[in-house]
């Protein structure tokens, strides 16, 4: 039984007012001990005394009447009659709880109630804020819930580190803490952000369902391609301009010495991003151009060719055939040249259009900037080749507002976010 300021109460009031969900309680109180601790005695009777034991007992304040109230927890009630006075008093037995392990108290909502609003449960409402806890209240329904749920974020997390697409996986790895990005091949950046999916699958959804990471991945990745270099030249460190129009001249300096300077830079672009977004996404773009026609070159390169001593033979290209003499006959009648006009007239073609090549590479469209949520939808289809998710248009306009796109910088960014 609940007892305030020794007035029995029914655990149904008491519930109403610290308004607490006895429906949680009913279904299976488990309470489960704090493994850091021992275990947690809520108290016992040591011998039968007229005066109610105050164990196991604890205060509240009660704000409307500036009073502290006792809540006390008792097993059973006998009345004794005093001896001087003869008057009956009512004696409460508590009860003793040692939760060294976990308990289970099916049929003792009472006490189940009472461990739930001790301020020694996780989650009790009188527990100060930061105060060490004992054991906590365990509901099976929420934890199975909760197991389900991190099993269907460890799926989304694991096949996100397995299948997202390869332009942005480097920038996303370095932004979320993975070191030495740029000496690892694909198959092994897949395999550090699996074990970061595995560790923590719902803080890694998070991380990488936000633009923040990909950007600090990108400011990164500056850094290693020393598009931004740091410079102590002056004593107060600072970060350069190393690359583009802008070479030479000051990004920031790093004031603030007590976190490092990758940190200082990192925030102080977020906090400016119209002032260099543009130029740090076009810079990083030429320069993957320019990764890929190099490539594209020591791929394609042709063997050099070979030669020997005389006669010169190449080893590398076959010798051209030579055409046949043919001999004419002195019989043979002498071949008429035909005028100018009718060789112009027999080498046309009537259904024949001149051909003129379009300065745009195949395949790319060129639709109009978004102005509204269709007009971004059609954007979106046109590079997709098939119709987007509403949330791709919703997210597309909210980048055109948030980062300021532009018709110069929109196709760059639906590029690296969205992959088409």
């Amino acid at each position: 039984m609940i007892l305030i300021n020794e007035i029995q109460k029914s655990t149904e009031e008491v519930a109403k007012l610290f308004n607490v969900d006895l429906n949680k309680l009913r279904k299976e109180p488990v309470f489960k001990i704090n493994e850091d601790l021992k275990g947690y005695d809520l108290g016992s009777r040591k011998k039968r005394e007229t005066q109610p034991n105050p164990f196991p007992a604890f205060f509240f304040g009660e704000d409307s009447r500036g009073m502290n109230l006792e809540i006390r927890y008792a097993a059973s009630k006998s009345n004794m009659r005093d001896k001087d006075t003869k008057k009956l008093i009512a004696i409460y037995s508590p009860r003793k709880v040692r939760t060294e392990g976990d308990l289970t108290l099916a049929t003792k909502l009472d006490l189940a109630f009472y461990m739930y609003i001790h301020p020694k449960n996780r989650q009790s409402p009188f527990r100060k804020p930061n105060s060490v806890w004992t054991y906590e209240f365990v509901d099976n329904d929420t934890v199975a819930q909760t197991d389900l749920n991190r099993g269907a974020d460890m799926l989304e997390a694991l096949n996100h580190a397995n299948k997202a697409p390869w332009f942005n996986l480097p920038l996303i790895a370095k932004g979320m803490g993975i070191a030495n990005v740029d000496n690892m091949k694909e198959l092994q950046i897949r395999a550090a952000l699996s074990n970061l999916a595995l560790n923590n699958p719902a803080a890694y959804l998070l991380k990488v369902n936000k633009n923040v990471t990909v950007m600090d991945g990108r400011i990164l990745d500056a850094v290693d391609k020393n598009i931004f270099v740091l410079d102590q030249t002056y004593g107060t460190p600072r970060w350069l301009w190393n690359a583009g129009k802008n070479k030479g001249q000051m990004v920031c300096e790093v004031t603030n010495q007590s976190v490092g300077a990758s940190e200082f830079l990192i925030a102080h672009i977020k906090d400016n991003l119209p002032t260099f977004y543009v130029p740090l996404m076009t810079i990083q773009d030429e320069q993957n151009v320019n990764d890929k026609a190099e490539e594209f070159l020591i791929a394609n390169k042709k063997v050099e060719e070979v030669y020997v001593d005389e006669p010169k033979i190449n080893f590398t290209k076959a010798p051209e055939p030579q055409p046949e003499e043919t001999e004419i006959d002195d019989d043979d009648e002498d071949l008429e040249l035909e005028s100018k006009e009718d060789f112009t007239e027999e080498s046309t073609v009537d259904d024949e259009e001149d051909f003129e090549f379009e300065n745009k590479s195949e395949g790319e469209p060129n639709p109009d900037f978004p102005t509204d949520f269709k007009s971004a939808m059609n954007y979106l289809a046109a590079f997709k080749g098939s119709n987007p998710a509403n949330v791709a248009g919703k997210k597309l306009l909210e980048a055109i507002a948030e980062e300021d796109l532009q018709p110069s910088t929109i196709r760059l960014w639906v590029k690296l976010n969205m992959g088409y």
